[in-house]
């Protein structure tokens, strides 16, 4: 969920229900699935345009 959202957040998409979900299990296990889930950032994604990332995610990563 954390991974989505945060693609989504950098889409400029808005995902209420996601975020909740991902709160909310982190709440039942005890853990911060924001601080330890994967993110755009992880990803090395958080600057590329929406047409990057498209690419970024059909073909991967350079070599």
């Amino acid at each position: 969920m954390v991974c989505l959202s945060s693609l989504s957040r950098a889409l400029g998409l808005k995902t209420p229900l996601m975020d909740s979900i991902a709160y909310l299990g982190g709440a039942l296990m005890q853990t911060d699935y924001w601080a330890n889930g994967r993110t755009v950032k992880d990803l090395g994604m958080e600057n590329l345009t929406l047409d990057e990332m498209k690419d970024l995610l059909e073909n991967g990563y350079p070599e």
